[in-house]
């Protein structure tokens, strides 16, 4: 007896989930790939942070309407005067790490903040039949809480653009009793637990992953962009 695998977006699995009385969320469409029958049990090939050092110049900026804000520091100015702590963003290579803060308060700090590190890529991922026009790869993350409040974040997720500009469809895999391939567990985290996650994409068979970008409080707070080798 064979024991199917399949790939599902993440608006089915919200859907299933508010059909049992789950937490709500954004519905989109679903769709559902068979797993192929006759699956190879080869190992994805993985690109990492350190075959990415190699020719990528890092970048890492901030952006807050013209102020500075260190990507180690959960300490935010507010140059626009308007009472709330500046949202900045912050933009390097695998490899880099940026502490994002949640969406600021009036005249206060979120307390919520996260240091994110993306490690490299996984994949192509087989054993899944996304059809003949697209693949599947994953996108390495790890989060650390750094903040006063628990990091909470119930599907980490985050934008991939991909070479030609097209963005890559994010899908939970479902592999049954056998282990998943790219892992994306919810967060909950305290100051100092650490999570690492592997967030999966449905991209066009002949892209390659170009910038990966994740924003704390989902894109209220800081953002961390990330650029891939060319």
């Amino acid at each position: 007896m064979r024991t199917g695998k399949l790939v599902v977006t993440l608006g089915l699995v919200s859907a299933i989930a508010a059909g049992c009385g789950g937490g709500g969320g954004d519905s989109s469409s679903a769709t559902t790939a068979a797993a192929t029958s006759s699956a190879t049990e080869s190992t994805p090939t993985e690109t990492t942070a350190a075959a990415t050092a190699e020719t990528a110049t890092t970048e890492t900026t901030a952006e807050s309407s013209g102020g500075k804000a260190s990507p180690n520091s959960k300490t935010r100015p507010d140059t626009d005067d308007d009472g709330s702590p500046d949202v900045v963003t912050f933009r390097g290579k695998p490899g880099d790490s940026f502490v994002l803060v949640g969406q600021p308060g009036y005249k206060k700090p979120s307390k919520e903040a996260a240091k994110v590190t993306v490690l490299g890529l996984t994949g192509p991922i087989s054993g899944f039949d996304t059809g003949p026009t697209t693949k599947l790869i994953g996108v390495k993350v790890r989060f650390k809480g750094v903040g006063e409040k628990v990091f909470d974040d119930p599907q980490p997720g985050g934008q991939l653009t991909v070479t030609g500009g097209e963005s890559g469809k994010q899908t939970s895999l479902i592999s049954g009793s056998a282990k998943n391939p790219c892992d994306n567990p919810s967060l909950k985290l305290h100051k100092g637990q650490t999570a690492n996650v592997c967030i999966a994409y449905e991209i066009p068979k002949s892209a390659k992953p170009k910038v990966f970008e994740y924003g704390a409080s989902s894109g209220y707070g800081d953002t961390g962009i990330w650029r891939f080798r060319p």
